[in-house]
This record gives C-alpha cells, sequence and structure tokens, in this order.
C-alpha cells in the first residue's frame, strides 16, 4: 500500500508491505513488488523483499512421500517436532481421517532416535491408486495448537490407472469434452470390468476392450449441459478381483467464463497429464502419469 497517490517534486513518499511466511519451514524468503509510474524514463519499478523466517514450532519433514507402494503391504515413515521452540512443546494428540493410516506418537523417538517422534503407518487396507491425506497434529504449544504434515503417494494394486485421475482441466461450456483412462492388468492377472458409474451427472463413462481380461479403456466425457463451476466427484469402476473390486477415480475441473461475443473457439486447458499439479515424468507411453523417482535411499516396493 502506497502513503500517497502522488508525489511531489522532491518528495517522497511509503510503501508498505506485507510478506505472508505461509505454513512451511523456516529460511530465506524473497519476493518481488512491481511499481508502475508516469516517470517517463522509469515506467516500472521493481523492489525485492527478502527476510529470513524463523520458524517457531512446525514437523520436519511438512510432507511425506511414500512414493510408489506395493497393495497390501505396510510402510512406515517418520516425522519429528522443528523449530526453535520444538523443545519446550509436547504433542498431546492428532486427527486422521483416514483409517488405512495409523498416526502413533512418541516424545523420546522411536528406536532411540529423537528425530523419529511421530510414526506414520500406511496399513495394507490402503486402496490402490494416488492418494493425498492429511494429519492434523496437536500440540500444548501457547500459540500453535495445531500443525499440518501432508501425506502423498501411490498405491500399486493388480491394476494399473493410466492416468490416475480424470482431469478436465480448464473448460469453457459449450461443447463436451472427452477423457480416456486406460486399465491394464499387473503380470499374471487376469480381471473383468463389472461396470463403470460417475457420482456427477454431467460425466459419463462407457468401457472399451483392448485386450479381454489384460487392457481396457474407460471413456468419459463432460457434458456441454455443465452449468456449474468447478467439477469434484468420482469415478466408480467395478471388477470381477477380489483385492481390486472397486477403484476409485477423482474427477475434476474447473469451469472458465464464456467468450466475449464475437470471439470464436472453445479452448481447453493441455491434456490431463500436463494438470496433475505437479512436474511429472516424461510418460513411457501416451497418457501414463508417473512419479518422479525417489531420492536415494527412499525404500521402494518389493
Amino acid at each position: 500500500m502506497a502513503s500517497a497517490k502522488e508525489i511531489p517534486p522532491g518528495g517522497e513518499g511509503k510503501i508498505n508491505v506485507t510478506l505472508k511466511t505461509g505454513s512451511g519451514s523456516g529460511g530465506k524468503r524473497e519476493k518481488h513488488i512491481s511499481v508502475m509510474t508516469n516517470d517517463p524514463d522509469n515506467k516500472r519499478i521493481s523492489l525485492a523483499i527478502k527476510t529470513t523466517v524463523i520458524e517457531l514450532l512446525g514437523v520436519s519433514p511438512s510432507r511425506i512421500n511414500f512414493y510408489r507402494v506395493k497393495k497390501g503391504t505396510e510402510q512406515v515413515r517418520y516425522a519429528s517436532l522443528s523449530g526453535e521452540e520444538k523443545d519446550a512443546a509436547k504433542l498431546t494428540g492428532f486427527d486422521s481421517s483416514n483409517p488405512s493410516i495409523r498416526v502413533d506418537l512418541n516424545p523420546q523417538g522411536y528406536e532411540g532416535n529423537k528425530y523419529q517422534q511421530i510414526k506414520i503407518t500406511l496399513l495394507p487396507t490402503m486402496r490402490a491408486g494416488r492418494f493425498f491425506d492429511r494429519v492434523t497434529l496437536h500440540t500444548d504449544h501457547k500459540k500453535i495448537k495445531d500443525i499440518r504434515l501432508n501425506l502423498i503417494g501411490e498405491v500399486i494394486g493388480d491394476i494399473a490407472l493410466m492416468p490416475s485421475q480424470l482431469h478436465f482441466g480448464l473448460f469453457r461450456p459449450g461443447k463436451p469434452i472427452d477423457r480416456v483412462i486406460k486399465l491394464r492388468a499387473a503380470e499374471g492377472v487376469t480381471f473383468k470390468i463389472l461396470g463403470v458409474t460417475s457420482t456427477l451427472a454431467d460425466v459419463t463413462a462407457r468401457v472399451e476392450t483392448v485386450t479381454p481380461g489384460a487392457e481396457y479403456l474407460i471413456r468419459a466425457q463432460l457434458k456441454d449441459t455443465f452449468e456449474g463451476s468447478s467439477l469434484s466427484g468420482k469415478l466408480i469402476i467395478t471388477t470381477d478381483l477380489k483385492k481390486d473390486s472397486t477403484l476409485e477415480v477423482r474427477i475434476l475441473g474447473r469451469k472458465l467464463p464464456p467468450l466475449p461475443a464475437g470471439q470464436a473457439g472453445a479452448a481447453t486447458a493441455p491434456a490431463q497429464s500436463a494438470l496433475q499439479g505437479r512436474p511429472q515424468q516424461a510418460p513411457a507411453e501416451k497418457g501414463f502419469i508417473t512419479f518422479p523417482p525417489p531420492p536415494p535411499g527412499a525404500q521402494e516396493p518389493k
């Protein structure tokens, strides 16, 4: 916010800047702001705002990535309190809405390791597919009562979904939009698709057989009659497998405002493989989304 819209010759003004540090860890921050003036020689002035954020209390890591894990296996990861006041605070509890994620707390640290105060266990009951979950940790800190710990990963079952989300991207109303999801059996597995339904009335889906028992396509379409502002639902795929009898695929997308009168074209966003919200590896084949390779020492499914 500027102290005045106009500054007289030889005068000066102030710009008040508020920097939001966010909920991440501490460290150096740098932001840039632009000041527009009527000075012909300096119509635009760029200012750099730099600071160092000191974390009072947080969790490290603030996000746990399980990467790819095999369905039916148990995986364990650890975290701990961090920040300048971590030794003066205690963990008092947690909230987790996913029954397939178990949380255990040990102030002294598991296996005698003080950096392993929080034990996160991914249970064998976790559904196949990508997951994005959150655990809220409660503390007795006088200011910071709750800390968020994000969990992400992908559970690999007997059926691979490519891609694992049905993303219609950014779209304009007025014409239907088609997307395709491929289902492929793991080695030594055969299956049949018994049905596919959508929780959204404006999204339809049908099954197409590529190789009986091994590979199928789900051809989904967003109707041109969609009147909402965003898509949030699921495709429910049922199969004849005991372990992967039901597969759930998230449906996502957001509608753009109509184009001005006389401006032709109803452009949509790029293909959904570019809309997963994070960098992806080059696909092994069209439509196949993969996670980045884990860092050295990370656990991979066996």
